[in-house]
Formats: C-alpha cells, structure tokens, sequence
C-alpha cells in the first residue's frame, strides 16, 4: 500500500461511513477534514481546474497550477470514496471529479431533508410557541424555518451554502453567520465576474497590438529586403 493510501486511511479513520441513512453525521466529519486540508472548495464546485493560459510562443504558462489542482482533487475524491460503504461507492461510478462525486451524493440524499417552498412557508406561518421548551428555543426552531427558507430561494451558484452551514454546530448556524457567509460569497463571485470581463476586454487589444507589431515588423523587412536589392543591383551596373 502506497504512502498516499496509508495517509488517507489514517486520516479518514475516524469518519463514520456514509451508508445512506446517516448523512448529516458524516457530512459534518468530512466537511471539517476537507476544510483542515483546504479541498472544501474543489469539492463544492467553487474551485474550479484553471484555464490553460498560453503565451505569445503558445507554450502553457499555468501548468503548475493545473497539475496542483488535480493533486488537491485526487485527495479530496480520495477522502470521499474512503468514507462511504461499498453501497454508496455504486452512486460515485463515471465521476470524474471529486466534486460531481459529492454533487452525486448531496443531490440525492440532502434533498430528503429539505421541504419544499410550500412547506417552509406553511411551518413558519403556522408556527406556535412551545410551552415546553424555553424562549430560546422557540426563536432558534423560527430561525431554522427562516434559514431554510433562505436556502430555498438561492441562486444556483449558492446552494451549496446548505452543506458548508452544516459544518459548523446546531448553535453556531445563525442567522449573522449565514448573511456574513452569502455577502462574502456574493463580493467574490462579482469580483470574479469583473476580472473574467477585464480579461475579455484586453485580448482584442493584445491581439492587435500583436498584429500591428508583426506587419510593422514585415514592412520593416520587405523595405530593408528592397534597400538591398536595389544596392546590389546599382554595384553590378557600375
């Protein structure tokens, strides 16, 4: 067994295997060793395999990046496939990533424990104070109603923000973390969406400028190619 193999077992050893009906528990565990090892975001989707970049001579210019980021990947699909029963490792077959590996899992299982819109809205509406537990209680059972209502609504490109809040403990999910989490996220994909506009808005200028530097580079050349034609020429008339 490899030195890679021996680390990832070591690793995962204490992550209760995902068989299908535990979902939340070995979430939690996997979330927090992804996080400890910084995959959390190639798994989520939200780090993504670069772009190739070439130069001017069209040699790669990012290739240490690429092959960095398909280590990171390797380990993060690794880690999931380690912690799932020989049952749910069916589910993970033709995924190339670790990250349409989770994308299979969560898709499948999360959903179960999500109401529907309709359902969010009836249980918050509907809602009544419960003499049995305390008042803090009862406005944290509201909160979870108005968070997952929250989720329900979001935009594709946040609704992994479900799993990321189940990393953190029942009493540290509120309301302040999840606006502080999603305006973050909100600034990064806008600062995102800037640089990729940026990025498009300078090839046209890069690529002129190139074409303008080789036809002035070929006139330069014709015209001395020309000077010296017609000095070769006068010598032999002399």
């Amino acid at each position: 067994m490899s030195i890679e193999s021996n680390n990832v077992s070591r690793d995962t050893a204490h992550i209760p295997k995902f068989d299908g009906t535990n979902f939340h528990t070995w979430n939690f565990g996997l979330m927090l060793l992804l996080r400890n090892h910084k995959l959390q975001q190639i798994v989520l989707d939200i780090e993504k395999l670069p772009v190739e970049e070439k130069n001017s001579e069209n040699v790669m210019t990012n290739s240490h990046a690429i092959k960095l980021w398909n280590q990171r990947n390797n380990l993060a699909s690794n880690y999931i496939y380690a912690t799932v029963t020989d049952k749910m490792r069916e589910y993970l077959i033709n995924s190339d990533t670790s990250a349409a590996m989770w994308s299979r899992l969560s898709t499948r299982f999360t959903l179960r424990t999500i109401p529907n819109k309709g359902q969010l809205w009836s249980q918050f509406y509907e809602y009544k104070f419960n003499q049995s537990q305390d008042m803090l209680a009862n406005i944290t059972s509201v909160e979870s109603l108005t968070t997952n209502k929250i989720f329900s609504i979001l935009p594709a490109q946040f609704q992994h923000f479900r799993i990321v809040l189940d990393t953190y403990k029942e009493s540290e999910q509120t309301m302040e973390l999840l606006t502080l989490r999603l305006l973050a996220e909100e600034r990064r994909v806008e600062a995102a969406k800037r640089e990729s506009q940026e990025m498009n808005s300078s090839k046209p200028a890069e690529a002129f400028f190139a074409t303008h530097q080789h036809r002035r580079g070929s006139y330069r050349g014709g015209r001395q190619n020309s000077n010296n034609r017609w000095q070769n020429q006068s010598q032999q008339n002399k």
